[in-house]
């Protein structure tokens, strides 16, 4: 690609750090919102944030999982954006792919990671105006989710890897747009789960004496099979490995602390 649109050379800022703090204003937080792809972590972010900051999640912002879309960031909002190591993402995403059609392999994970994206919103749009401040006409589905597409050209992601990208460089880029933001990679959360905690106590200004509740049950919805919920990235042979590296944007994967 070439001209305005040439993504090849986007400079990618240094995010490796497993926790990142940028501050655009000094206000107190009022609330927060999590940002991040599916299976990266979210759900476990939000309830260690929620149980041991007290402050409230908001969907004001859009859709969580999806592009940005805020008009504005209110000053006194928190957002936090997860990111979660690619292959163990991958195999995730395999494990439970959120409403995906029929026209993608789902009982082989080389099929799978080679399959054109292609993801349905339910009959009951309702929610996403609820949850997510949505801009969606109630009660149409079930049709296509037009937030799963690419942002630019309106097409179907090639496969889930591209789209691990495109949501990447979008989601990262909230940063930029006047707002306190937090990047958390989502192992670091998961093993540092007390200092996590902490650290988002103090940069909320608020007291780091009380108990941490670490939140050991599970947050996050069952998998569609069990037998599938016990594989990780041991399934990822030599050749599809090289073709996950083939996908992904390594550098920008390397920007934010990781290596396939």
């Amino acid at each position: 690609m070439s001209g305005i649109l040439d993504l090849d050379n986007i400079e990618h800022p240094d995010f490796s750090a497993p926790f990142h703090y940028h501050q655009s204003h000094e206000h107190p937080f009022e609330n927060f919102q999590v940002f991040g792809e599916r299976n990266s972590g979210t759900n476990f972010v939000r309830e260690l944030i929620t149980r041991n900051t007290g402050l409230p999640h908001t969907g004001d912002y859009g859709w969580k999982h999806g592009f940005p879309v805020a008009v504005a960031y209110h000053p006194r909002t928190l957002i936090v954006w997860v990111v979660r190591d690619p292959l163990d993402w991958t195999v995730s995403m395999f494990k439970s792919p959120h409403k995906a059609r029929k026209s993608m392999d789902l009982d082989n994970f080389s099929g799978f990671i080679r399959s054109e994206w292609d993801i349905m919103v339910g009959r009951n749009l309702s929610t996403w105006r609820r949850e997510w401040n949505a801009t969606v006409a109630p009660d149409i589905g079930p049709l296509e989710c037009m937030l799963e597409r690419h942002p630019i050209t309106g097409e179907r992601f090639r496969n889930v890897l591209h789209m691990r990208s495109w949501k990447l460089l979008l989601q990262r880029s909230i940063h930029q747009r006047e707002t306190n933001f937090l990047k958390v990679n989502y192992e670091y959360a998961k093993a540092n789960r007390e200092e996590f905690a902490n650290r988002v106590r103090v940069i909320a200004g608020l007291s780091t004496s009380s108990e941490i509740d670490t939140v050991t049950d599970r947050v996050s919805g069952a998998r569609r099979d069990p037998a599938i919920d016990k594989l990780d990235r041991t399934i990822i042979n030599d050749e599809d490995l090289a073709f996950i590296r083939g996908q992904l944007d390594l550098s920008l994967e390397k920007s934010l602390g990781y290596t396939v």
